[in-house]
């Protein structure tokens, strides 16, 4: 697989469907490799097995999306959090979404999807673009 012609072509599609501020990628297409992460603009190391992002993957197995707000109890929670203090706010994100695929019972694939307060949460129309 070339990554470097998927990131590409990911972020296209992307930029073309829908509003984005910031997307990111992880493949681990086979768990003996190391994961590659692939952020649009710089991006601490760790969102994709952040708590409680991590926690979520693992209570969800073949889960196909999960919007970032679902991770948490309610907003003000989730703005509290350190992986919203860490990950999100610096890069003013308000929204995000996690399509996550796999390969049998083990995640290969994560691509996020975040969106500043502007730009406002997924739409219906938009997790169903996404489907």
């Amino acid at each position: 697989m070339n990554v470097g012609s998927f990131w590409k072509a990911m972020q296209q599609v992307l930029s073309a469907a829908m509003p984005n501020g910031l997307v990111g990628l992880m493949l681990q297409p086979n768990p003996i490799l190391p994961m590659i992460a692939r952020w649009t603009a710089p991006m601490r190391d760790g969102f994709f097995t952040g708590e409680p992002l991590k926690r979520y993957i693992a209570a969800q197995p073949r889960q196909r999306f999960v919007r970032i707000s679902d991770l948490f109890s309610n907003r003000s929670s989730m703005i509290k959090s350190a992986f919203y203090r860490r990950y999100m706010a610096p890069q003013t994100c308000a929204h995000g979404v996690c399509l996550l695929f796999w390969k049998d019972q083990r995640l290969i694939c994560v691509i996020a999807i975040m969106r500043t307060a502007t730009q406002g949460d997924l739409s219906p129309a938009e997790m169903k673009l996404l489907q």
